[in-house]
């Protein structure tokens, strides 16, 4: 195996085996081509590029949380940036997607952005405070590869979590799938597993970036609330 990250002076190695024993194992792990390495390597961080090389793509978190390269969502971030000051589609990348709509991105400018297709919301810590930015590396492991997976899940009516048993209900996901509300929670939908369908990602999440305007939030700051529209 070959690894050419490290945070701190360790192995990028010694915080990914960290990672698989604490959230893995990796679900559908699929092999990375050599030529996919090559293409994203110097462009997202050198820790990302050690997984893929040595553990490949899928899923972590028990399924909620799912690596992707960001090839698999062309088109995708232009539908919710458009024309924005502070983000592009041509260095945002998606790296990892939870099961309804939750998008974690790489951006050159500002690392590690979230957006919520379901509620229209873009937040990155490092744009709203730069102090935030301290390593690209030990970023990837906090906020994808050792990401909390309550904040890729939705809650329903109750407040209670779905995506459990929405594999119960409905089968767990394959690679490139999402599960769907229908309608869609912008259109009026109810967060209830009744209303959810197995779709294809790509096209369900275009839609879902279609619906709506988004809105830039931050959520640490000391009035944390929406900040302006995207776009």
């Amino acid at each position: 195996m070959t690894y050419i990250s490290e945070i701190k002076g360790r192995s990028g190695k010694d915080h990914i085996d960290s990672v698989l024993k604490r959230s893995g194992p990796l679900i559908g792990a699929s092999v990375v081509p050599e030529a996919t390495l090559e293409a994203w390597t110097g462009v997202l961080p050198d820790i990302l590029i050690d997984f893929w090389r040595n553990h490949g793509l899928g899923a972590l978190q028990g399924g909620v949380m799912r690596l992707c390269v960001p090839d698999e969502f062309d088109g995708l971030l232009s539908e919710v940036f458009q024309a924005d000051k502070d983000f592009s589609h041509k260095d945002c990348h998606v790296i990892g997607y939870g099961p309804f709509g939750n998008l974690i991105v790489w951006s050159a400018r500002h690392w590690i952005v979230r957006i919520d297709l379901l509620h229209g919301r873009v937040s990155a810590s490092g744009l709203t405070d730069p102090s935030k930015k301290h390593n690209e590396n030990a970023s990837i492991v906090a906020h994808l590869l050792g990401h909390q997976p309550d904040s890729l899940d939705v809650v329903d009516d109750d407040g209670k979590k779905m995506f459990k048993p929405a594999v119960s209900a409905l089968g767990p996901l394959k690679t490139g799938q999402a599960f769907g509300f229908f309608p869609a929670l912008a259109m009026g939908g109810a967060p209830q597993i009744a209303n959810l369908k197995i779709v294809p990602a790509l096209e369900h999440f275009v839609v879902l970036a279609q619906l709506q305007k988004f809105h830039l939030v931050d959520y640490l700051g000391s009035a944390p609330g929406a900040l302006r529209t995207i776009g």
